[in-house]
């Protein structure tokens, strides 16, 4: 959220259709997934991807794709040390393209918006310069419940794909990212929080972040050994786990 996002151009709508038609063929293809999923691109083998546990976390983009990370953990701007953003990551892809957003680990969506076009210029002001007490709140975004207190926020999407109470699996398309809220670019703003229990505040989905995410991609652990992601470029590994129905 907010400043640390400056690659190159804004663009709230650029590619948008694409992007959103990509997560429709995405989700089609979660639906029909076996239970021994393969990654889409020959940049991640099968071999180096580690068997991961259910609460393991992998880059939130679709395997194969190129993440680029412009802020990082206790980095700057709302991600500074003291910070509610201090443990969370901004994600987006080199040249401002559109990318498909997908969930870094699974759970339960409890909570979703994704019809916001509106942008703030700073947390309590539009772009225009309107003021617009918690602006910031317009942003879109998906919180996943993990189921262990604990849940996965990703914000400022341009777009989500997602209905209340939905069981997300890991790799399973959420939305695409965006600018929405108070952001300086297009990104996907994601974090663990502790679940909240009351939800009827304003912006009652974005709390403090947690320092609890190690990323297990391989190019993540390649470059950082903790999996923790610093600024830099980051292939995702991230196969989608759902599985196809039972036969009947």
């Amino acid at each position: 959220m907010g400043a640390g996002w400056v690659m190159g151009q804004s663009r709230l709508s650029l590619g948008r259709a694409a992007a959103i038609a990509l997560t429709g063929l995405l989700l089609a293809g979660c639906a029909q997934a076996t239970g021994s999923p393969t990654p889409t691109s020959a940049a991640v083998s099968p071999a180096t991807v580690p068997a991961a546990s259910a609460s393991a976390y992998f880059l939130p983009a679709s395997s194969g794709t190129t993440l680029v990370v412009t802020n990082a953990n206790q980095d700057s701007a709302d991600h500074a040390p003291g910070q509610p953003g201090q443990w969370a990551w901004d994600f987006g892809v080199a040249g401002n393209a559109p990318f498909t957003a997908v969930a870094a680990r699974g759970g339960t969506v409890i909570g979703f918006r994704g019809d916001s076009t509106i942008q703030c210029k700073d947390a309590n002001t539009l772009i225009n310069g309107t003021a617009d007490p918690n602006c910031w709140t317009q942003a879109n975004y998906v919180l996943i419940d993990q189921g262990d207190g604990t849940s996965g926020l990703y914000m400022h999407l341009s777009s989500a794909a997602v209905s209340m109470g939905e069981q997300v699996c890991r790799g399973q398309p959420i939305g695409v990212d965006g600018e929405t809220g108070w952001a300086t670019g297009p990104h996907v703003h994601f974090q663990v929080e502790a679940t909240p229990s009351a939800r009827t505040a304003s912006g009652w989905w974005f709390a403090d972040s947690l320092n609890v995410v190690r990323f297990v991609d391989p190019d993540v652990l390649r470059q950082n050994a903790d999996g923790v992601t610093v600024r830099g470029s980051y292939v995702s590994a991230n196969v989608a786990t759902c599985q196809a129905p039972a036969a009947t």
